[in-house]
């Protein structure tokens, strides 16, 4: 997922394992339910009605403010500065 959003791909997954932490739907991807075949179908429609350019956009977005080097520098410094 985070290679898919550092080329500013946006992601289409399952809901499993905490993904909806990583994924905000509708603004860097979808998710949907892998017990029910109809849901992917419902998320891949969703996402074909979505623009597409304010999703990379955002998947883009998403990688350089929350998972970039820098970003991950940063905040390691600032659980380095709270704990000092």
């Amino acid at each position: 997922i985070l290679e898919a959003f550092s080329t500013g791909t946006p992601v289409l997954a399952a809901n499993t394992k905490n993904l909806d932490t990583l994924i905000a739907v509708g603004q860097n991807g979808f998710l949907f339910d892998a017990t029910q075949p109809e849901s992917l179908s419902n998320a891949l429609n969703v996402f074909e009605n979505f623009s597409e350019t304010d999703l990379y956009q955002t998947a883009r977005q998403t990688y350089e403010t929350q998972f970039s080097p820098a970003s991950n520098y940063k905040q390691l410094m600032a659980i380095y500065s709270s704990i000092l």
